[in-house]
């Protein structure tokens, strides 16, 4: 079976939700006209990252999951019959998510995680990041999504440093998972190196496919220095990447379709699910409650 994935590469994101969602309905489009099944985009797609500063005033950027511009591309991917997922900053009551919306073809939503992993405070010469004081960690474990028969699974952002979340996707059948982010170079040459690493590594040692997707550019001067460069990632010959984009300066999509029968041979070349110890095994299995 082949599956045609998506990464929508997004330029800088204005404070306006509604011009982001309208973006990215345009590239629905074009992803739709290129064939693809699913297109995904960046962590808090339809805002911008904020967290590199500390703001009063950030409620203003949540949003519940009745908001127009998540109603815009629901209607758009019925329009269209197109899987999306998209990333945005979430208001639930008095808390507050990082969190990936999946909708289906029809316009309906196929699921949702909540970003497990927050990092905490950092500030240095080149970086800061205040994501801890703003959300909440995710409460709904770590789903797999089931869309055209393929299962599908996400992670955002600094998930990607614990390999956890990863192994128990592909546990539980992960075929594809879909690596959200809003990730600055700073200046600092190894921070991109270190993306493509892990996401390699990634794949190959749960035998899945691992698709990047990143934002670009300077953004409002909240986030500076987005290096792009997302990719798609084979779990054979040691994480091969299959296709990847430079960083741009604005919007962008790659576009690139997948064999899923090469799932069940890096299984069988790597054979971690055969050899995992009982204990292992058992932690795996009540992850939902972690």
């Amino acid at each position: 079976m082949t599956y045609t994935v998506a990464a929508g590469q997004m330029g800088p994101n204005s404070e306006d939700i509604l011009e982001n969602a309208e973006r990215i309905c345009a590239m629905m489009e074009q992803a739709k006209d290129a064939g693809a099944d699913i297109v995904v985009f960046p962590e808090m797609s339809l805002q911008i990252y904020y967290c590199v500063r500390y703001l009063k005033d950030f409620r203003r950027f949540h949003i519940s999951d009745s908001h127009p511009a998540i109603e815009k591309i629901k209607q758009k991917a019925k329009a269209l019959s197109i899987n999306v997922m998209f990333g945005y900053a979430e208001a639930d009551g008095h808390l507050y998510y990082n969190s990936a919306m999946l909708v289906d073809r029809t316009g309906a939503v196929a699921g949702k995680y909540r970003k497990m992993h927050i990092p905490a405070p950092m500030i240095s010469e080149t970086a800061a990041n205040f994501e801890r004081f703003y959300f909440a960690p995710g409460n709904l474990g770590f789903p797999v999504f089931q869309v055209d028969g393929v299962s599908i699974g996400a992670q955002i952002c600094y998930d990607r440093h614990l390999p956890e979340g990863y192994r128990v996707l592909a546990y539980r059948g992960a075929q594809i998972v879909f690596n959200m982010t809003a990730t600055v170079s700073y200046g600092v040459g190894w921070r991109s190196e270190a993306w493509e690493l892990i996401l390699r590594a990634r794949a190959f040692e749960n035998g899945i496919y691992v698709v990047g997707v990143n934002k670009t550019g300077d953004e409002a001067g909240y986030g500076k220095g987005y290096y792009g460069n997302c990719m798609v990632v084979s779990p054979l010959n040691a994480g091969e990447i299959l296709s990847r984009l430079d960083r741009t300066e604005g919007d962008a999509l790659l576009v690139q379709t997948l064999d899923l029968d090469v799932i069940d041979e890096a299984h069988n070349r790597v054979g971690w699910t055969r050899d995992l110890r009982g204990f292992e095994r058992q932690w795996y299995e009540n992850c939902p409650d972690c």
